[in-house]
């Protein structure tokens, strides 16, 4: 039998930013490409490790972003 669905991959971008400022939980970034600004939720083995002028890693698929350990 021939395969007639189609499986739509995400693409996934990876991106670099600098961290502005933490609020809690919550870091805000700027990207170092485009100088964007937002806000991304700092997974729990990233907690504590964060401090603002640092640069981290993100990843980007499906209109969502992600902090990663570098």
């Amino acid at each position: 039998h021939p395969v007639t669905h189609k499986v739509r991959i995400p693409m996934i971008d990876k991106g670099k930013a600098q961290v502005l400022s933490m609020h809690g939980n919550v870091a805000q970034l700027m990207d170092l490409a485009t100088y964007q600004t937002f806000e991304l939720p700092v997974p729990e083995e990233l907690q504590g490790k964060l401090q603002p002028g640092q640069e981290v890693m993100y990843m980007e698929a499906l209109g969502r972003r992600k902090l990663t350990w570098q």
